[in-house]
């Protein structure tokens, strides 16, 4: 009996296995139309979210922060005789706090699937309210020395308050982010490797669907009864 009639190939891999083969034993295909089985545990990246996670909220946090450092950028940081100057009047400070704000909030939002978004959102946050509270300081100590006509018809506006408060806090969602926010891709390949650790299985070089990064995971090796059942079975 001729054996290559008794061989089908792996849709997966294109290796050639026994026809009675249920499980690639290439690349853990499986024939019963299910996916390939890397692990017994469920897999985050290959699970489709059914609601904001832990990271989803983070970002929301980050990007709703730096959103309102532009906004406290362009409104007013002081007001005196009835008007009000802006933080981007002329050469002040505010452009500092736009700049901050645009660059580490794009660059965050691009970056948000790896670890290194936080530290963008820390660094642009330390910027933002390195410069509005030395700015109010200097604007309260300007106040303080005027004495009580200066205290009654100066003040400091919203925006300097908005843009300090916002800035603090897109430092603080970038230092949590750094401490509670993994990788997608470490996440990932952590949970395929304990996994398959845990299932004995052989290890192989998989493309991660969702970042398209190379990693390690561990594909169940084949049944040897299934093995042997599909060797007698196609004995003639």
């Amino acid at each position: 009996m001729d054996d290559r009639a008794a061989e089908k190939v792996c849709p997966e891999c294109a290796e050639t296995v026994k026809e009675e083969a249920r499980v690639c034993r290439f690349c853990g295909y499986r024939f019963d139309g299910a996916a390939a089985s890397i692990a017994s545990s469920p897999q985050p990246t290959a699970a489709t979210p059914t609601g904001f996670g832990k990271r989803e909220w983070f970002v929301i946090w980050g990007g709703a922060s730096a959103g309102l450092m532009l906004v406290g950028a362009f409104g007013p940081w002081l007001k005196a005789f009835g008007q009000s100057v802006s933080g981007t009047d002329g050469g002040n400070d505010g452009w500092l706090v736009v700049g901050a704000a645009v660059v580490a909030g794009l660059l965050f939002f691009a970056t948000r699937t790896t670890r290194g978004a936080g530290l963008l959102a820390l660094i642009g946050g330390v910027i933002g309210a390195a410069v509005t509270i030395h700015d109010r300081s200097h604007v309260n100590h300007a106040i303080g020395s005027g004495g009580a006509l200066a205290q009654a018809l100066v003040q400091i506006g919203w925006g300097l308050n908005l843009a300090m408060v916002a800035s603090i806090s897109f430092a603080i969602a970038g230092l949590i982010w750094l401490l509670a926010i993994p990788s997608e891709v470490t996440a990932a390949a952590d949970t395929a490797l304990l996994a398959g650790t845990a299932n004995k299985g052989t290890p192989k070089m998989r493309r991660d669907p969702d970042s398209g990064q190379w990693v390690k995971v561990y594909v169940p090796e084949e049944d040897p009864s299934a093995e042997a059942s599909t060797t007698s079975s196609a004995t003639p």
